[in-house]
């Protein structure tokens, strides 16, 4: 939670000759999030301890199309978003939201309309629940598409789930375990396992006075951090043994900036 820098010059006969002087303690911001709504495609950053909400842009300074599928690859600090009208990835600097001049053209094999987005080690993932009823009936019960992003090909694959017909509308990793992400569908706790390709609802979470489909993202702890937008009221869930915390109301930067939309995704940069 906190950085301190020192360097050591040099070493004689085993002893240092010189010890700088340590730098103060600098604060790391584990609380901000990003959020993109889709109605209209609007960005926001808020803070997960105050619940503040900063608007940042929407899609008539720059970018077209309704934007959902967020997430945040941390190779290289930049959001990443799936535009729905023209069936792109594109990649946002944080930093000057309307610069979307990265745009990825390449597209999944097949047209889609993802349920939420999130990215691991370098790794877009593009997640979605069937409609096939020809993959319904071969026991499919998601698609997830991939991109790495890092690589020089960028090529997608698709990969298939199994298990449960519990589809969150949103995914996240998590932090503590390789190829296993989490999602809510409605009430309940959804984990996806990409080692075993197979989708299992874990439990009914004690959550009170919301509906709807939730997002959701990992914070740097560990805890999933979870948002009905319909309500705009924040959870906090620990995947280990399903407690649930309840952090309130999201707060509007300004006069009616809320995130309300069904299509609103989450994403952290840790």
């Amino acid at each position: 939670k906190q950085v301190q820098a020192c360097s050591v010059v040099g070493y004689k006969y085993g002893t240092p000759t010189t010890l700088s002087s340590c730098s103060p303690f600098y604060d790391v911001k584990t609380s901000e999030m990003y959020a993109i709504d889709s109605n209209p495609s609007k960005l926001f950053k808020f803070d997960v301890r105050t619940g503040l909400t900063e608007y940042m842009w929407d899609r008539y300074t720059g970018v077209g199309g309704r934007l959902e599928a967020l997430g945040c690859n941390l190779n290289d600090g930049y959001l990443y978003a799936w535009n729905e009208s023209i069936m792109r990835l594109i990649k946002i600097n944080p930093k000057d939201p309307s610069d979307t001049s990265g745009s990825i053209v390449e597209h999944p094999p097949m047209s889609i309309y993802p349920s939420g987005g999130t990215v691991n080690q370098g790794t877009y993932y593009l997640f979605n629940s069937t409609r096939s009823s020809i993959l319904m009936e071969q026991g499919i019960s998601a698609v997830i598409h991939s991109l790495k992003l890092d690589g020089e090909s960028n090529a997608w694959k698709t990969l298939s789930l199994k298990g449960s017909q519990a589809m969150p509308h949103d995914i996240s990793f998590y932090p503590k375990r390789n190829n296993v992400a989490y999602g809510i569908y409605f009430k309940d706790l959804v984990e996806v396992d990409l080692s075993e390709m197979k989708i299992s609802r874990l439990a009914t979470l004690d959550i009170s006075g919301v509906d709807g489909y939730a997002t959701s993202s990992f914070d740097s702890e560990g805890n999933l951090i979870v948002l009905y937008p319909e309500k705009n009221k924040l959870f906090k869930v620990d995947v280990s043994d399903y407690s649930v915390d309840e952090l309130g109301y999201l707060t509007p930067y300004y006069q009616n900036e809320y995130l309300r939309s069904s299509y609103t995704d989450f994403a952290k940069c840790m």
